[in-house]
């Protein structure tokens, strides 16, 4: 290949990826559950206005199911803790409660490796 045909194969490349890149760059109405929301120049910005964007919406549901988990007593365990450290298996049903199944000695695997972290 000579130096001219190595040239204008370079700028064919390039003329195709330009052209790839402008048809690859819209932006879509949802991202995930939440409408977009575009900044001044165009660009996604977060869909949740607080200060720490999502990171504070996740926060808060992690501490309204931390305060609603149902809480095992010392007199079936060691120390009293909510019931996750002791059983990971548990689901949140339709009214919004929180229910844990009965701990037994097959469903707890894990929990040599949940102590060690």
């Amino acid at each position: 290949m000579s130096h001219s045909q190595g040239r204008v194969l370079f700028f064919c490349l390039l003329a195709f990826v330009y052209s790839c890149s402008a048809l690859c760059s819209s932006n879509l109405d949802r991202y995930y559950a939440h409408a977009a929301v575009e900044d001044e120049a165009g660009v996604v910005a977060p869909w949740n206005a607080g200060a720490n964007g999502p990171l504070d919406e996740r926060a808060r549901i992690a501490v309204e199911v931390y305060k609603r988990y149902p809480w095992v007593g010392r007199d079936k365990a060691v120390m009293s803790a909510p019931d996750f450290v002791y059983n990971s298996h548990w689901s949140i049903t339709e009214a919004g409660e929180i229910e844990v199944p009965p701990t037994t000695d097959w469903m707890c695997g894990d929990l040599s490796q949940r102590a060690r972290t």
